[in-house]
C-alpha cells in the first residue's frame, strides 16, 4: 500500500508538471500575441499620422515633394512604438504618388501627385516571455495611403433669393455664413475658385442694369426662351477678398432681389427654379471662362425650398444627368420652414449630399449654417486615409 500510494503521488505531481507547462505555455502564447497586436496597432497609427501630415504638406504647397516626403517621415518618428519607441529613419519609405479614385490604386510618381504613401516596419521588437524558447523578437510592417483631397477646386454657390429668404432671420445668416465659408476655403489653402449664382430670374421682366445691380443674367447652352435663368453674381475668382466685399456682402445679398418673377406659387414653375439653378450652375463651371478642365466642380444649392415642392417629373433629367456626372451636389436646406423633403428628393435625384440648417431666427440659423458649411468645407477638402 505505501509503495502504491507513493506511485499515485508520482503520477499526480507529473501530470501537475505537464499541465503547468501547458498553461505557462498558453499565457505565453496570449501575452505575446497580445503584445504584436498593441504594436500593430501603434506602428498602424504612426504610419497614418505620417501619411496624412505628408498629405497636408502637399494641400501647403503642392510642388514641395520632398518637404511633404520629410513631414511624413518625421510624424512617423514622433509616434512612439513599442519598447524602443522611435523607428529608424531606415525603417521608413515615404513615396509620392498618384491615386486613382476609381481603380483604388496608387501609382509612385512626383509628377503631379495627389497622394503619399507611407510604409514602415517596427524592426527587432523583443518579445518577453517567448525568449524562454528561443524567440528573440519580431518585426511588424505597416502602410498607409492618405489621399491630398481637392486641391483645385471650382465651387459655385447657387443661393436662392426669393421673396421667402426674407423671412425667419434666413437671408441675414446667409450674409454672414457665405462670407464665413469662403474664409474656410481660404484658410485651408488650395488653388481654388468660388462663384456666386442667384436663383433665379425671368429674363423678360428683370433686368440687372435697370436695377443698379451688379449681376448678369445667364443664358446657358440648355436654355429655353422662356426659361428662367440664374443670375451670374459673380463668376469663378480666387479673389475671396474681392467676392467677399461685392457679390457676398449685405446689399448683394437681399431677399426678393429678382422680383416677384424669382418665387412662384405654381409647383412646376418653383421646381424649375431649382432645375435651373443647377443646369446654368453646371453650365458656367464646365463652359464659363474661368472654368478649369483639371478642377473638381462642386455646387452648392442654399435655398428654403419654398414655397412649394418640385414634382419629380418637373427635373429635367438632362440636367440632372448634367450636373450628376460632371459636378459634386451639396444642397443645404435653410429655415425651420424649409421644405426638406422637396430638397431632399432634388438632392437624390441629382446624386447630392442634403444638409439641413435648422432655426426660427437668424442667430439660430447661423450657428446652424456654419455648421453644415463646415461639413461640406470637409467633405470636399480633406485629406484622408484611402488605403
Amino acid at each position: 500500500m505505501p509503495q502504491r500510494t507513493q506511485l499515485r503521488r508520482g503520477a499526480t505531481t507529473i501530470t501537475m508538471t505537464v499541465l503547468l507547462s501547458v498553461v505557462c505555455a498558453i499565457l505565453m502564447l496570449v501575452v505575446e500575441l497580445g503584445r504584436m497586436q498593441v504594436v500593430k496597432s501603434e506602428i498602424q497609427n504612426a504610419v497614418d499620422a505620417g501619411a496624412l501630415a505628408g498629405a497636408l504638406k502637399f494641400r501647403q504647397n503642392s510642388s514641395d515633394v520632398t518637404g511633404a516626403l520629410n513631414e511624413a517621415e518625421r510624424y512617423v518618428q514622433l509616434n512612439h512604438v513599442g519598447i524602443t519607441q522611435l523607428i529608424g529613419a531606415d525603417a521608413i519609405v515615404p513615396q509620392a504618388g498618384f491615386w486613382d479614385i476609381t481603380q483604388e490604386t496608387f501609382t509612385p510618381t512626383n509628377v503631379s501627385p495627389n497622394a503619399i504613401r507611407v510604409q514602415a516596419t517596427r524592426l527587432d521588437e523583443p518579445f518577453f516571455l517567448a525568449s524562454l524558447f528561443g524567440k528573440t523578437n519580431f518585426s511588424v510592417p505597416a502602410s498607409a495611403v492618405a489621399a491630398i483631397g481637392n486641391t483645385s477646386l471650382d465651387v459655385m454657390l447657387a443661393v436662392d433669393l426669393a421673396n421667402s429668404m426674407g423671412d425667419d432671420g434666413k437671408i441675414e445668416a446667409l450674409q454672414t455664413t457665405l462670407p464665413f465659408f469662403v474664409n474656410l476655403f481660404d484658410g485651408l489653402g488650395g488653388n481654388d475658385q468660388i462663384g456666386v449664382m442667384g436663383i433665379s430670374a425671368d429674363p423678360g421682366s428683370y433686368n440687372p442694369a435697370a436695377q443698379g445691380h451688379g449681376g448678369v443674367t445667364y443664358t446657358p447652352a440648355m436654355a429655353c426662351g422662356d426659361d428662367f435663368v440664374g443670375v451670374l453674381e459673380s463668376g469663378l475668382t480666387s479673389n475671396f477678398t474681392a467676392l467677399k466685399n461685392n457679390a457676398l456682402n449685405t446689399n448683394a445679398l437681399t431677399a426678393g432681389k429678382y422680383g416677384n418673377s424669382s418665387h412662384s406659387s405654381h409647383p412646376v414653375v418653383n421646381a424649375h427654379r431649382f432645375n435651373h439653378a443647377l443646369r446654368d450652375s453646371a453650365d458656367y463651371l464646365m463652359n464659363g471662362p474661368a472654368g478649369r478642365n483639371q478642377a473638381t466642380k462642386v455646387i452648392v444649392l442654399l435655398t428654403d425650398g419654398n414655397p412649394s415642392a418640385p414634382p419629380s417629373s418637373a427635373i429635367s433629367s438632362t440636367t440632372m444627368s448634367t450636373a450628376t456626372t460632371q459636378c459634386r451636389i451639396f444642397v443645404v436646406t435653410v429655415g425651420d420652414n424649409a421644405n426638406t423633403g422637396a430638397m431632399g428628393h432634388l438632392a437624390d435625384a441629382c446624386g447630392g449630399e442634403h444638409l439641413i440648417a435648422t432655426g426660427s431666427n437668424e442667430t439660430e440659423l447661423t450657428a446652424s449654417l456654419k455648421t453644415a458649411l463646415g461639413k461640406v468645407t470637409s467633405a470636399i477638402k480633406r485629406s484622408s486615409i484611402v488605403q
